[in-house]
């Protein structure tokens, strides 16, 4: 059955007043969703003049446009999400330095991979067998690691473990897709990955992070936070690490509802459901991803969310962040950009 568009369903309710009632439409979109194995989000608040039909309508879309990926791009790797709910993998499968795949399949023939610059590469996308029988709703990649959220809400994570980004309480590689273990009973909606740093936001609007947080980029207090024992065999630089190995709620965020998370490479920008956009990390200590050797340098660093003054007044609709620099989109459809130019 193919199932109609929003747009499709907002002009329908226009030309029946027998659809303006509230319960029929809300029962009728609820059911929709249901096919498609979701839910709907109705949004906290009505907007002045808003119908409930507008209401559920604007609901849905900022659900599938904010936090409904369906494709994502990691420094060496692709995932995509099939109509069905299926998760696909492709990219470098294991690294010349550190042999452990990182695509989430468990065994893969050589003849289905391609030696290029030392390191082995599948390069047509195949499903992850881990996942076949989980319908994934969105997901997110990190550096060389993948965050898939089911429709349930689990949450899945697979590759480098460097600094605890997978979530599982320790640094290890995981090959194949494993629960997060600790956020059982949290229906998780949306996660987002950064270089060694994970974001994951709950169906109540809550954000849990994990992974690399010496540069605030997950948002706890640093004296609150793990320091590893390292040896960089770079004794002229000082390394100190500060790492959250579990998923944990970011406290100062009390009372903001999120909507949408975006980690960048060491920040992390929130969307809150009034619109204003946080942002915190971007600094600390020098960062050094062990596993290809490259290291990279930050000043600065915002411990806690702390909204950006310049966009107040900007009804923001999604954010986004890379490298060192952040992208946020209004309702009108301006791009505001910020950071290393």
């Amino acid at each position: 059955v193919r199932l109609p568009r929003v747009e499709a369903v907002a002009r329908l309710a226009c030309t029946c007043r027998d659809l303006h009632s509230p319960a029929f439409f809300e029962a009728a979109m609820r059911e929709r969703t249901a096919r498609r194995g979701g839910e709907v989000p109705l949004p906290s608040g009505r907007r002045r003049r808003e119908t409930m039909v507008q209401a559920l309508c604007r609901g849905e879309r900022r659900d599938r446009f904010q936090r409904q990926n369906k494709i994502a791009a990691g420094d060496y790797h692709s995932v995509f999400v099939s109509e069905e709910g299926r998760l696909m993998t492709c990219g470098t499968h294991s690294f010349r330095d550190n042999p452990q795949p990182i695509l989430g399949h468990s065994e893969l023939d050589e003849e289905d991979l391609q030696v290029i610059g030392g390191d082995s590469v599948l390069v047509v996308p195949r499903l992850v067998a881990g996942l076949a029988d989980v319908r994934v709703r969105t997901v997110a990649t990190g550096y060389a690691h993948t965050l898939a959220v089911s429709e349930a809400g689990a949450v899945y994570s697979f590759g480098l473990g460097e600094s605890g980004g997978l979530g599982h309480g320790n640094e290890a590689d995981q090959h194949t897709p494993r629960v997060i273990e600790s956020l059982r009973g949290v229906r998780a909606v949306a996660a987002s990955g950064g270089v060694n740093h994970s974001l994951v936001l709950s169906a109540a609007g809550e954000v849990y992070s994990f992974g690399a947080g010496d540069g605030g980029q997950i948002g706890h207090d640093p004296d609150s936070l793990f320091v590893p024992s390292r040896d960089w065999h770079q004794p002229q630089q000082e390394v100190t690490e500060r790492l959250q190995l579990t998923p944990r709620v970011i406290d100062s965020l009390q009372g903001v509802r999120v909507v949408a998370v975006a980690a960048g490479a060491y920040h992390s920008l929130l969307l809150s459901e009034a619109q204003h956009v946080y942002s915190l990390g971007g600094g600390g200590a020098t960062r050094r991803s062990s596993s290809r050797g490259r290291t990279s340098r930050f000043t600065g660093p915002q411990w806690t969310p702390q909204i950006n003054e310049a966009l107040r007044r900007v009804n923001v609709v999604a954010v986004s962040g890379g490298l060192g620099h952040s992208l946020v989109l209004s309702e009108q459809g301006h791009v505001y950009a910020f950071g290393n130019g």
